[in-house]
């Protein structure tokens, strides 16, 4: 049931973690330890899919392309450093570059979506406010930044037609921001960058989740595209996780890690391998091109996750690389403490370091991820230890790709995962077999029994025959 509303929006604030320790959502004017299953079901259940389909469904997915309004505005005693025009190209243009930021916020998305989620966001402004940006600031929680929510919606009604930002047309918008000139002053008060709900009819729409960011000294990507995963995809953030996801810790304002590859896999941006508790089997992958997933038999809300990361491009922040594991359970609301969380890395020291501190330390290490020279099986009897009988083992080094296998039982000649690329949308399977780098090597044959899965421009085979070795081309 919907909470009882007594003014004109209710703050949903998520907080971006970089001054504190301090974990904080604010529902209702209350802190609480994650996000209330009322904003699920209130705010983001139109938008979300069923947990039965695939991708999984666990989060909001919005239309591939989605449009957003962003409202800038400065103050008295805080002028705007950057014109319209820079705002516009900082949030749209492809290919931008600056000190502060590798890309755009439209870059960002597209390139850690696999090219599956565009965003564009229309800019008005600027707005100067009725106070100096020290009166709104002055505040013992988040009063005054509703004040200026208000006052900007009142000052660019007459020009916003915001029913164009309801993308699926369920009644709903799905991308309203407000960015301000100056940087955020007061950690978890004032007009410190935060999500929110504002629940407002205008132009037969109700205005639904909002981001609230900053400008800074440098148009930076980290602070607008965290809440943006706030506002649009109803992530949380991920405390005691580290530096693998951009929904964590605020490891680079203008080169940030993408989204964590659970958060991706949901989205159906990279394609997915699921393992069944019978399966034996080799598979080989490179980076980025696929993520593993072995589902609790007896819970299909809990599961592993495993992907390669290597750390370069947007993961050059990272300090290891090799194959990343993830445990994911939907019973937990978010991550509200370190022994309380939906998902986490499981690190392959056995450590457990990030369930100790939160944040800055411990952020990421060349011992969280499993490789041959380091930690080559992930079980029942290993530290860290497996649940619900997942066997990872023989994990090859780090190199170009990666080979590892799964299952307790004989693995099957030639057992094993191929991707091949698409070069023929008219083509029912692929008819050559290349190497990693691109050479032609032979002809590939397919089992009557083999799985065949199109998905982001390969052909996903299992059971190949005739094939010496797993190969992926990319």
């Amino acid at each position: 049931m919907k909470p009882a509303i007594n003014c004109f929006f209710v703050i949903l604030v998520i907080l971006i973690l970089s001054q504190s320790s301090q974990a904080l959502i604010v529902w209702d004017g209350k802190i609480v330890d994650a996000w209330p299953q009322e904003v699920h079901q209130v705010v983001l259940g139109k938008r979300a899919a069923s947990s039965d389909s695939e991708p999984y469904g666990f989060f909001p997915r919005p239309r591939d392309t989605t449009y957003g309004v962003v409202m800038i505005v400065d103050f008295s005693d805080q002028e705007a450093k950057f014109t319209k025009e820079q705002v516009e190209e900082w949030l749209n243009k492809t290919g931008y570059s600056s000190t502060y930021a590798k890309g755009s916020v439209h870059d960002y998305y597209y390139q850690i979506s696999n090219g599956k989620f565009s965003l564009f966001n229309d800019v008005f402004g600027y707005y100067r406010a009725k106070q100096p940006k020290s009166y709104y600031e002055n505040s013992s929680g988040y009063e005054k930044a509703s004040e200026l929510v208000n006052e900007m919606l009142t000052y660019f009604d007459p020009v916003i037609d915001f029913s164009k930002y309801d993308n699926d047309k369920n009644g709903t918008t799905e991308s309203i921001s407000f960015v301000y000139a100056g940087a955020g002053k007061n950690w978890g008060k004032g007009l410190w960058p935060h999500s929110g709900w504002i629940n407002k009819k205008k132009d037969g729409v109700t205005l639904g989740t909002y981001n609230m960011s900053d400008m800074g000294s440098g148009l930076g990507l980290y602070v607008f595209c965290h809440e943006t995963g706030h506002m649009i995809f109803g992530w949380p953030d991920l405390y005691w996780f580290g530096d693998y996801c951009i929904m964590g810790n605020r490891m680079s304002d203008n080169n940030p890690v993408p989204v964590n590859d659970f958060f991706r896999a949901d989205q159906g941006w990279i394609p997915t391998t699921t393992i069944s508790v019978t399966d034996n089997a080799r598979y080989t992958v490179a980076p980025g091109q696929m993520v593993y997933r072995y589902i609790n038999p007896a819970n299909k809300k809990q599961m592993y996750l495993w992907s390669f990361i290597q750390n370069t491009s947007r993961y050059s922040t990272l300090k290891g690389k090799g194959l990343l594991v993830f445990k994911f359970d939907n019973s937990i609301r978010g991550n509200s403490s370190g022994t309380s969380r939906q998902l986490y890395i499981v690190e392959a020291d056995g450590n457990n370091a990030m369930a100790e501190e939160q944040w800055p330390n411990p952020g990421s290490a060349a011992t969280d991820f499993y490789y041959s020279t380091y930690k080559s099986e992930f079980s029942s009897t290993t530290k860290p230890a497996s649940l619900w009988g997942l066997k990872i083992y023989n994990i090859s080094p780090v190199a170009d790709s990666m080979t590892f296998y799964v299952g307790t039982g004989t693995v099957p000649a030639h057992g094993g995962l191929c991707l091949l690329p698409v070069t023929n949308a008219s083509e029912k399977m692929p008819r050559s077999l290349f190497n990693l780098k691109g050479q032609r090597v032979g002809r590939a044959t397919v089992s009557e029994s083999a799985d065949i899965l199109q998905s982001n421009g390969f052909y996903i085979m299992k059971n190949l025959q005739n094939v010496q070795q797993s190969i992926i081309i990319h």
